[in-house]
């Protein structure tokens, strides 16, 4: 079962420098590898406009393919 919008907080020293990874997992039981892919977003570019970001992000590093709707 796929946890959207799992809530979370935690205090940033320093947002400038912090990179957000979300990574993304299969749920089969049998894989060996179960992530699919991994998407990095630095918060400083990600706060440049706005306080959030709506987008479309490909996955990377991982054995699968596809995007992360945001």
């Amino acid at each position: 079962m796929p946890f959207f919008e799992a809530g979370t907080e935690v205090f940033l020293r320093d947002w400038q420098e912090t990179v957000l990874r979300v990574v993304v997992r299969d749920s089969a039981l049998r894989e060996k590898d179960p992530i699919l892919g991994i998407v990095n977003f630095s918060l400083k570019d990600v706060f440049t406009e706005s306080s959030e970001v709506t987008g479309l992000y490909s996955l990377q590093e991982g054995v699968g393919f596809g995007l992360v709707f945001t």
